[in-house]
């Protein structure tokens, strides 16, 4: 997809979201709650439209290489989930949640939700000392990609760590006035 063609997508999913408000706001919700549904709907989607994903998947997490996501990006790449999942955008069928997903990857807030999703399995007691190892992994990897990507930048990760700290301070007044 050359730059012409990504920049339309991205108008065409700006005017989804506008069209259908009312779906993507369910996703976001859904997305944002603290259900594990949302994931389990995507994972779904992708093992959907790449079945090798499952074995690649459990293949990864049993190893130490969370952080490399090539072996990933090359099956996504020889399976053309990219084209795929625009195909499934572009054929819109209610019963999908490709549009809202995408959408939701683009320009809401998905990194930082798979953050604060992590950060959740980390405190969680049941979780042992391998997978908050994953987990950490796993969040640098999300952060990287995401800047990789052109979807966040190093400022809005800095933003994001600070709005994090105010909050885990629970001085909301004092940081107005900076």
């Amino acid at each position: 997809m050359g730059q012409q063609e990504y920049n339309a997508f991205r108008e065409r999913m700006k005017q989804w979201m506008l069209d259908n408000a009312d779906t993507y706001d369910e996703f976001e919700e859904m997305m944002n709650s603290q259900s594990d549904a949302g994931y389990q709907k995507i994972m779904t989607q992708a093992m959907a439209l790449v079945p090798k994903y499952t074995k690649v998947i459990r293949k990864k997490m049993n190893s130490s290489s969370v952080e490399d996501t090539l072996d990933i990006e090359t099956l996504f790449s020889a399976e053309d989930l990219g084209v795929k999942l625009v195909a499934q955008f572009e054929n819109t069928n209610k019963k999908t949640i490709v549009p809202a997903m995408i959408c939701w990857l683009f320009f809401g807030r998905s990194f930082e939700n798979m953050i604060e999703r992590g950060e959740e399995m980390m405190n969680n007691p049941k979780t042992n000392r391998f997978q908050s190892f994953l987990i950490v992994r796993t969040s640098k990897m999300l952060v990287k990609k995401s800047i990789d990507l052109g979807l966040r930048t190093h400022e809005d990760w800095k933003e994001y760590n600070n709005f994090k700290k105010i909050i885990d301070s629970n001085q909301v007044l004092g940081s107005t006035s900076r």
